[in-house]
């Protein structure tokens, strides 16, 4: 009781209990021969509570088989140069049961802030949908491990292909409903990419304590919309109507685009002689107006790849590690120019590309909107074709030297154990198709860091 002297005026203590059950069985068969060939097989049958009552049951299974290539005799005997050469493919659908049953129950909250009738109320917390599903992704995966020349090159290929079923989502709803959202199943998403692993051993002479390593890492990622429910459907269609007064990121989904997909309007530049911007309607035409029933497909933030590469050398004690990072064939949109060149506060800080390409007379061909009039310069302008810039990137992202001084002369002329100086800067350049300020959401600075470790 004197804990809850501590609870601000007309509170309460709260809690909630929730009760999950879970039932299935599951079998698993694994077959290796010959240490060339395996074969893994198994299937499961899950129920959970956490669903609706329509459907809570799901079967999983999944199949996988690999070839051990390099103990077959024929490498053996004509490949001497492989080390290891090994092919793979797997074949699963798996589930995804950690909803709470509240998510698809109808859920009361008691209320003792508020009385009905001299009583305490219980409100409505949470809509039912029986019919939530669980969700199933339908996995495909492919690939080869090998290693040439004693293992000094070791190269990784993966290929994966996830179909996600009934994919657990937040559905916005409208406002009459009194709910901002309920739990629903949005329909199918498509993920698909590869990964390239490269490991290259360009000097590695244990004698005299020389090694240089190369590692490189290139990634592809995709993700697709394949099919929305129509309730899905049914909600986008009352999210995004009407006049766009922000310049938020609109949140759309499209059967055919990608989760990462980038909305906004198409822009036909500023108008010369007002100096407000131009937009080209869904129907072709030119207008002033910032529907969002115009709203089009502008791009794909997700880069087309990414790559990491990093070299490490050491001799004896000293050791020089380089980090880059690479990233190019996405899109991002320039929130830099957006909000300090296009929607500016003249009180606040701006790009200084707006008192260059800003329009400021008739006849200006500008970048920036007119400023000036109070009508354009209150009006916020949205995300739109302009502002959206391919982001290829080229960075160093780390840079780190070390010394190891050896362990006997240190003893004999100073009695340490051991003592070890390294000096390390991360993000010391950063190579972008996109002009835009950095580090005033997450420090991009080059930052120095020097240590010095003593053993005594």
């Amino acid at each position: 009781p004197g804990m809850s002297l501590s609870y601000p005026e007309n509170s309460h203590v709260m809690g909630e209990k929730t009760k999950t059950r879970r039932a299935g069985f599951s079998v698993m068969l694994n077959y290796y021969y010959d240490s060339r060939y395996f074969v893994d097989g198994s299937f499961t049958y899950n129920g959970s509570s956490s669903f609706g009552s329509k459907s809570r049951f799901s079967p999983y299974y999944s199949v996988g088989a690999g070839w051990e290539v390099g103990n077959e005799r024929f490498v053996q005997d004509n490949l001497p140069f492989v080390t290891q050469l090994k092919l793979r493919y797997s074949f699963g659908v798996v589930g995804n049961s950690s909803l709470t049953p509240s998510e698809y129950m109808e859920v009361f909250s008691r209320n003792s802030q508020d009385l009905y009738l001299n009583g305490v109320c219980w409100t409505l917390a949470n809509f039912a949908n029986p019919y939530l599903e669980q969700q199933n992704s339908f996995q495909h995966n492919a690939g080869f491990n090998m290693s040439l020349f004693n293992s000094r090159l070791q190269i990784d290929f993966n290929y994966y292909n996830f179909l996600t079923d009934n994919t657990l989502t937040d559905i916005n709803l409208p406002v009459s409903h009194g709910f901002e959202s309920i739990r629903g199943n949005m329909g199918k998403l498509r993920n698909e990419g590869f990964e390239w692993y490269v490991r290259l051993a360009l000097l590695d002479n244990k004698e005299r304590e020389l090694r240089w390593y190369v590692n490189a890492n290139i990634t592809r990622q995709r993700n697709t919309i394949v099919e929305l429910t129509d309730a899905f459907k049914e909600v986008l269609e009352t999210m995004f109507t009407g006049a766009i007064s922000n310049a938020s990121e609109a949140i759309l989904y499209q059967e055919g685009k990608s989760l990462d997909a980038i909305y906004g309007l198409y822009s036909l530049g500023i108008d010369p002689v007002s100096g407000q911007r131009v937009y080209r309607t869904h129907d072709g035409y030119s207008t002033l107006e910032q529907n969002a029933d115009d709203l089009v497909y502008l791009g794909d933030s997700q880069p087309k790849f990414n790559t990491t590469f990093n070299t490490t050398f050491s001799w004896k004690g000293l050791g020089i590690t380089l980090g880059f990072l690479a990233k190019w064939g996405g899109k991002q949109v320039n929130f830099t120019e957006l909000n300090k060149g296009e929607n500016v506060g003249l009180a606040t800080n701006l790009d200084r590309r707006v008192t260059k390409y800003g329009w400021k007379r008739i006849g200006d061909n500008a970048l920036y909107k007119n400023q000036w009039g109070e009508t354009s310069r209150d009006i916020t302008t949205p995300i739109n074709s302009d502002f959206v810039h391919k982001d290829n990137v080229f960075s160093c992202t780390n840079v780190n030297i070390s010394y190891q001084v050896p362990g006997d002369w240190l003893k004999r002329h100073t009695g340490l154990e051991s003592l070890s100086v390294s000096a390390d800067l991360s993000d010391l350049f950063y190579l972008s198709t996109i002009e835009r300020e950095r580090g005033t959401a997450y420090p991009f600075s080059i930052n120095p860091n020097f240590s010095i470790s003593v053993s005594f």
